[in-house]
């Protein structure tokens, strides 16, 4: 009886085990041959740091910096074809704003690919005619490759969303009251932060950069609808049922099947008329929702780190950080956090030896710093074995614009860096011969 099942076993192989085999190393050559593509592509891109300055003047809304999102959204390819994604190795564009505070000032610096330059300029100038945008060195070279190091410490974090991406954040119209009318009389949300930054004394630095990239609208829209028809009403609320309480669910309608209809956990009987009343929380929530879900939407990453030399260091700084960005908090809503098991750069208890969590914190640190430099986003076909397990969320241009916008003339920041002087256009009557 063995020999027969053994023997069968050996001709299942013999006959069908190259087979296997084959797809096996098929299997391993593809995801060989797609990391190797897109870390290729990605090498090959070449990228610019522009510095942004704004007049101290500046009158423009929060709107306006979300005008030049929406604009942005252009260096989607709405869709790779397969030959671009599995041939050469291409991926979606993305983009990095940043701001930077050390004991000379605060600095708004865009970090992007500079075939989309020109893209970038377009959507500032139409917005901020007054701006001026100058190509400089990548400031993050002004520091070593390797942090820390005997000298420099680092603490830092990436922030994502605490909810569903459907729920939003806090947004500058929610900052607006109607009755002002001045708008260096009106709040500007990011003032509580470039004040932090401003605070800085000598050796220490404070990175923030908002990395993004369009996300697919018909994938994020289709799921953010998906949650405001749950908090409508319009259909049920359930937990995913396992193999065996779907089993019951089943033998039940199966046992009442000849006198009442099937009912299911999670679906709503379309015949069956609802009513509810909202309250006007309820109602200012969906609005919100609906709101986020008709505008642009980008995958997102917020990061922040502050760095100064070792005999002076005290995150305090960046504790106003979190604070100020508390500033985006909506209760019922949505709020950034700290990606504490990805990112935070605290103390870790994995292991029960000191000198074991002491490795783990500064693998960490050392891998944020690197995250930080490369200006990383979560690529696909691209292991996570040697990298920190990066999360995106989902922000809408409107978010966007509340996190990261140049300061308003209400913003008093000591040290903030505008343009010296305003641009103005020459006389009509200039003699140009002569």
């Amino acid at each position: 009886m063995f020999s027969d099942l053994l023997g069968q076993s050996l001709e299942i192989f013999f006959n069908f085990g190259w087979f296997i085999f084959l797809s096996l190393i098929a299997l391993g050559f593809k995801e060989f041959w797609m990391v190797r593509i897109v870390t290729n592509y990605i090498d090959s891109i070449e990228w610019v740091v522009l510095e942004m300055k704004i007049p101290r003047e500046n009158i423009k809304s929060i709107k306006s910096m979300e005008q030049v999102f929406a604009a942005i959204y252009g260096i989607y390819s709405f869709g790779l074809r397969p030959w671009e994604k599995y041939v050469e190795g291409k991926v979606e564009m993305w983009i990095s704003f940043e701001m930077v505070g050390d004991q000379n000032g605060v600095h708004f610096y865009v970090r992007l690919p500079k075939q989309n330059r020109n893209l970038l300029e377009n959507a500032i100038f139409s917005q901020y005619p007054d701006a001026e945008l100058h190509e400089v060195e990548d400031y993050v070279n002004r520091f070593p490759k390797v942090l820390p190091n005997d000298e420099y410490d680092l603490f830092g974090s990436d922030f994502i969303l605490q909810r569903n991406e459907a729920y939003p954040i806090r947004t500058y119209i929610d900052f607006e009251d109607l009755r002002v009318k001045e708008e260096e009389d009106k709040i500007d949300p990011v003032a509580v932060m470039t004040e932090a930054l401003s605070r800085l004394e000598e050796g220490e630095v404070m990175w923030v950069q908002l990395i993004v990239r369009p996300a697919d609208e018909d994938e994020w829209v289709s799921k953010a609808k998906a949650v405001i028809d749950e908090e409508a009403g319009r259909t049920q609320k359930g937990k995913k049922q396992g193999v065996i309480a779907g089993s019951g669910e089943f033998l039940g309608n199966l046992a009442k099947a000849p006198m009442l209809p099937p009912e299911w956990a999670g679906v709503a009987d379309p015949e069956k008329p609802t009513f509810r009343f909202y309250t006007p929380g309820e109602t200012e929530a969906l609005k919100a929702m609906s709101r986020k879900a008709s505008k642009r939407g980008f995958h997102a990453l917020y990061r922040t780190v502050y760095i100064d030399r070792k005999p002076d260091f005290n995150p305090k700084h960046f504790e106003s950080f979190v604070g100020a960005i508390q500033l985006y908090t909506a209760i019922d809503m949505n709020m950034l956090k700290p990606a504490t098991k990805e990112t935070l750069t605290k103390g870790t208890k994995v292991s029960r030896f000191p000198w074991r969590r002491k490795k783990l914190l500064l693998r960490r640190k050392r891998l944020l710093y690197k995250a930080y430099l490369n200006r990383e986003i979560p690529q696909p076909h691209i292991p996570s074995a040697f990298r920190l397990k990066l999360q995106t969320s989902i922000f809408n241009t409107e978010e966007l614009a509340s996190i990261y916008h140049p300061p308003a003339i209400s913003v008093r920041a000591p040290k903030l860096r505008p343009t010296q002087f305003k641009k103005g256009e020459p006389p009509v009557d200039l003699p140009i011969k002569g």
